[in-house]
C-alpha cells in the first residue's frame, strides 16, 4: 500500500510515519515545507521514507504519483496563529484541501483520512463543550475552529460528488513525546513538561473546574491502523470522534507530571484574559478580539463521546494519561537536555 502522509515533519504526521515504517507492506511519502514541523523529527527514518520538502500545492502540481491513500496531517494547528492571520488559516487549513482533491481527482486516489478536530463543537455561548456526538449541529465562531468545520463541509461535498472515500477525525487534544516544546506557545503538556525538566516556574491560567480530554498519540495510531486494514466507509463521509472519554483539569496533570518526575513544579495563577498576550497585535487592531472570548477558550469543559466510534469501529483508547505522561516526560528530557 502507497501512503502519502501531508505535514510529515509534524507531530502528527512524524509520529505516524514512525510507526506505519515498520510495516514493509506499506510505502510512505511525505510532504512538509517546514513551515510548522522539524525535519529532525523524521531523521531516524529517512532511509525508510521518501520525503518531498515542499508545500502541499507545490507537490500535488507537480507530482503525477498515484497513492492508494492520503492521510492529511498538514495544517496550521496553534490557535492563536490561527486567530491572528484569518487568511493563512484559510489558506492552509482550508484551501490546501483543494490541491489534494485536485491531486486525487488526476491521480485516481479514492481514499483520504482527514485530521479534524474537536474543536468544531465549541462555540460562543457555551465553554462546554462535552458529550458531543458527530451528528450535533455545529456553529464554530474561532478561527481554527472554523477552519476544520470548512474542511469537513468541502471534503463531505467532494467525497459525494466523485465518490471519495474520506473520514475525518475529530480529534480532541491530542499527545505524546514528539509534541511541540519549543513553538511560541506550546501546547499546555509540552509547557509543563518542558519547564518541569527546566526548574522554571509555570503560569496556569485556567480554572479547577475547567477540563479536558487528552488522547496519546498511539491510540490515534492504532485507529488508523484499523482504519488501513479494513474497508472502513459505510457512506462516502464519515466524521468520527477521536478521544479518550476522560477529562482533566490543568492542576490534575500537574498533580501527575509531580509523581512521575519527582519535582515539584513552581507556578503562579495568571490573568485568564491575558493568555494570548504572545499575539499583541491580537488586542492591538482597531477591532481587538474581545478578552472575554479568550478567557471561555481558557476556561472550557470538553470530553469525548466514543460512543459510536466504539460500535463502528470496535476500538476504544488503551493508554492510560499516567502511561502517556511518563513517555512523553522521558522523550522531552532526552531532547530538551539537547
Amino acid at each position: 500500500m502507497k501512503i502519502l502522509i501531508t505535514g510529515i515533519c509534524g507531530f502528527v504526521g512524524s509520529s505516524l510515519a514512525q510507526i506505519l515504517c515498520e510495516d514493509d507492506q506499506l510505502d510512505i511519502h511525505g510532504v512538509d515545507d517546514l513551515s510548522f514541523g522539524y525535519k529532525q523529527r523524521i531523521e531516524d527514518i529517512e532511509n525508510k521514507v521518501i520525503f518531498h520538502q515542499k508545500d502541499v500545492n507545490s507537490f500535488c502540481l507537480s507530482e503525477e504519483t498515484s497513492f492508494d491513500i492520503i492521510i492529511n496531517a498538514a495544517a496550521v494547528a496553534p490557535l492563536p496563529d490561527n486567530q491572528v492571520n484569518h487568511s493563512r488559516s484559510l489558506a492552509m487549513n482550508v484551501g490546501t484541501l483543494g490541491s489534494l482533491v485536485d491531486f486525487m481527482i488526476k491521480t485516481g486516489c479514492k481514499k483520504m483520512i482527514h485530521f479534524s478536530s474537536s474543536a468544531v463543537y465549541e462555540g460562543l455561548s457555551s465553554r462546554i463543550c462535552s458529550g458531543h456526538k458527530v451528528g450535533d449541529k455545529l456553529e464554530p465562531h474561532l478561527m481554527y475552529p472554523i477552519s476544520k468545520y470548512l474542511s469537513e463541509v468541502y471534503l463531505q461535498a467532494q467525497s459525494t460528488v466523485y465518490g471519495l472515500d474520506i473520514i475525518a477525525l475529530r480529534l480532541f487534544n491530542l499527545y505524546g513525546p514528539r509534541q511541540d516544546y519549543f513553538r511560541k506557545q506550546p501546547p499546555l503538556l509540552g509547557y509543563l513538561i518542558k519547564n518541569i525538566i527546566q526548574k522554571k516556574p509555570v503560569t496556569l491560567f485556567a480554572s479547577p473546574e475547567a477540563k479536558r480530554d487528552y488522547v496519546f498519540i498511539l491510540d490515534l495510531i492504532n485507529f488508523i491502523k484499523i482504519i488501513l486494514n479494513q474497508s472502513y466507509i459505510e457512506k462516502r463521509y464519515k466524521a468520527v470522534n477521536i478521544g479518550s472519554g476522560s477529562a482533566y483539569s490543568v492542576y490534575d496533570l500537574v498533580e501527575k507530571l509531580e509523581k512521575i518526575s519527582g519535582e515539584k513544579l513552581i507556578y503562579t495563577k495568571g490573568n485568564k484574559k491575558k493568555f494570548w498576550d504572545k499575539y499583541p497585535s491580537m488586542f492591538e487592531n482597531k477591532v481587538p478580539l474581545p478578552e472575554d472570548i479568550v478567557q471561555n477558550e481558557v476556561d472550557k469543559v470538553s470530553f469525548c463521546n466514543l460512543d459510536d466510534t466504539i460500535e463502528q469501529f470496535k476500538w476504544s483508547p488503551e493508554i492510560k494519561i499516567e502511561s502517556g505522561l511518563k513517555m512523553c516526560f522521558d522523550y522531552a528530557k532526552k531532547i530538551i537536555s539537547a
